[in-house]
């Protein structure tokens, strides 16, 4: 598992294996570090191919999890779980961020960097 500290305009760098299930802690606070509350808050996880960032279009999305469950609002912590369907894409480099929507509707972006899937060695699982 994954732990990731969010705030303003903050980068990491994710690695992850191809097919692989994963849960992945996300702790927003503010500039300060207080904990931003996520009571009613929307967490957008997204995640493409560098070249596709075109504004306004996540069509071209790998990967777009949205989570509206959050495991500590007040203390600003939530799970982002991929599944191995999510992470099933081809190995390479890509670039993701997130972006919490809070109660009045207004988006901030809060972290991003660049995710790196890895080939899978073993390939059977049963």
């Amino acid at each position: 598992n994954f732990e990731i500290l969010c705030y303003a305009h903050s980068m990491s760098t994710l690695t992850l294996i191809r097919g692989d299930d994963q849960d992945i802690t996300l702790t927003f606070t503010d500039s300060a570090g207080a904990a931003l509350d996520l009571t009613g808050s929307i967490v957008y996880f997204t995640a493409k191919k560098p070249g596709y960032l075109v504004p306004n279009d996540d069509n071209l999305a790998v990967i777009k999890k949205d989570i509206f469950a959050h495991s500590d609002p007040v203390g600003g912590i939530t799970i982002l779980t991929l599944t191995g369907d999510d992470t099933d894409i081809e190995a390479g480099n890509y670039q993701w961020d997130l972006q919490v929507k809070n109660t009045s509707s207004k988006i901030s972006s809060t972290v991003k960097g660049s995710l790196v899937i890895m080939e899978d060695v073993t390939k059977r699982i049963t």
